[in-house]
């Protein structure tokens, strides 16, 4: 935002000049330099095209639903959707402490990346990596470490999964794969 600090609860940073609650939707523009080094909260979080988002501390709790229609880069730090998520032009996880929870559903764009290199991508909901109706190419999910992809819904497709890294785990009590 505007104050340029990365920090989320810095109201300078936010077109109300106040910070977003659980209960604020907050819209990620275009354009906007997106750094977050402090966390925060919101409602549901929309990110355009070409809005840059890149989180390298804190958690953003999101209490609604998240929709990216750009590219999410997580080099440290937790984005922790309450409700589902559509990503629609992939996502980065980096290093260890790098995490993605979603509690609802997940569908993953056509043709875009989720690329865990040594993240965590916590889906509780249901996982989705390709469109409806199938189309090809779908989603693809790529470990270049020891990423870790938990699935606990049901899992209708999991895109073009590499084989070289990383470990998917299914810990849910009962699921359709």
């Amino acid at each position: 935002g505007a104050a340029g600090d990365g920090n989320w609860t810095n109201g300078a940073n936010w077109d109300s000049g106040s910070t977003p609650s659980s209960s604020d939707n907050c819209i990620i523009p275009a354009g906007v330099p997106t750094d977050i080094q402090v966390g925060g909260d919101c409602a549901n979080l929309t990110m355009d095209v070409a809005s840059n988002f890149m989180m390298h501390a804190g958690t953003i709790n999101v209490s609604g639903d998240l929709t990216s229609n750009d590219a999410i880069v997580i080099n440290d730090g937790k984005l922790d959707v309450a409700g589902s998520a559509s990503i629609n032009r992939g996502a980065t996880l980096g290093v260890p402490t790098s995490e993605i929870e979603v509690d609802g559903a997940t569908t993953l764009g056509s043709n875009y990346v989720l690329a865990i290199n040594d993240g965590l991508f916590d889906a509780n909901g249901n996982f989705d990596a390709t469109v409806n109706p199938p189309t090809f190419p779908n989603a693809d999910i790529t470990f270049t470490s020891n990423g870790l992809l938990e699935l606990a819904g049901g899992t209708n497709y999991l895109g073009d999964l590499s084989t070289t890294a990383g470990t998917v785990t299914y810990d849910g009590a009962t699921q359709d794969v």
